[in-house]
């Protein structure tokens, strides 16, 4: 089975990027968003509605 993936927006420019639920879990929701190169924090409900989403 492969993992999921969900798409988040980034809170600082507004893009949209890719990151595996299990790594958004591993660093409790902080995030560092690889194109602007700045930290991102999200809630697991954030998470877990763009997961939703996705299925």
């Amino acid at each position: 089975m492969s993992e999921m993936r969900v798409e988040l927006p980034s809170k600082n420019c507004g893009n949209v990027f890719s990151i595996f639920i299990r790594e958004a879990a591993e660093h409790k929701g902080r995030i560092k968003r690889p194109a602007c190169d700045r930290m991102h924090e999200y809630s697991l409900a954030d998470i877990s509605r763009a997961a939703a989403w996705t299925h």
